[in-house]
């Protein structure tokens, strides 16, 4: 084994899916990608505030998840890890999966939200939908293993 790829998107899970990818890459002697999805920009742009303001907004938002992202690389790269941060705008798993189509993992870990039937139905996971498609082995790492390894007194 030689690269794990690792969606982050900063919710509760990330932690535990980054602790957990963090135990294989140790244990395989492997490098880490680590990639965050920023939304696209929105097809439609109210007539107030101004596009400016908008684009404005847009790239503060895309340089503070680049500066996140790079810095949770950095954090990991001072343990000792090999990663290396990307940050890619648009939609998650069409992303994702162009991630794993130019690194060529041996392995991707993924968080699941858990957020429920219902949910799932309507608006579908990216975990799911990523699972469907993609070519090389997956761990996921659910919301409930999350909390379960917080504890009590680190729940919101």
């Amino acid at each position: 084994m030689k690269t794990i790829v690792v969606p982050v998107d900063f919710s509760d899970v990330t932690n535990a899916m980054i602790e957990k990818a963090v135990e294989m890459a140790r244990a395989f002697s492997c490098s880490l990608t680590l990639i965050h999805v920023v939304e696209p920009e929105p097809d439609f742009v109210d007539y107030t505030p101004g596009p400016e303001v908008m684009r404005e907004m847009v790239a503060e938002d895309l340089r503070q998840e680049r500066h996140r992202l790079h810095e949770l690389a950095a954090q990991l790269r001072a343990t000792g890890l090999d990663v290396v941060g990307r940050v890619r705008r648009g939609p998650a798993v069409d992303r994702i999966l162009e991630v794993v189509e130019e690194v060529k993992p041996d392995l991707l870990v993924m968080g699941s939200h858990g957020h429920g039937a219902l949910y799932d139905l309507l608006v579908g996971s990216v975990a799911e939908h990523v699972l469907r498609k993609v070519t090389c082995p997956v761990v996921v790492v659910p919301s409930r293993y999350a909390e379960r390894r917080a504890g009590p007194e680190e729940k919101p």
